[in-house]
């Protein structure tokens, strides 16, 4: 903890245990759908069992499947209802 924050991180070596972050000097790895799919979910998992926020902050492409999960995979999960 810094500052007050907390932080988690999803532990998923196969999809993320890379040189670097969205890619290499020759282009974005092949499985990057896959990857921040599973982050989306993780980030919703982790929700449930730590308390789900008021608002989920989606800022970019890798985090877009959060507000797509909870209208569809995550819609009659009552855990889910409030977030925007």
């Amino acid at each position: 903890m810094r500052r007050g924050v907390q932080y988690y991180f999803v532990e998923c070596p196969e999809l993320f245990d890379r040189q670097e972050l969205y890619g290499t000097r020759t282009g974005d790895y092949l499985d990057n759908a896959e990857r921040f799919a599973l982050y989306s979910r993780a980030v919703l998992e982790a929700a449930k069992q730590l308390g789900v926020p008021d608002v989920f902050h989606v800022h970019d492409w890798q985090a877009a499947l959060v507000p797509v999960y909870l209208r569809t995979v995550y819609a009659a999960d009552r855990c889910c209802k409030g977030p925007r």
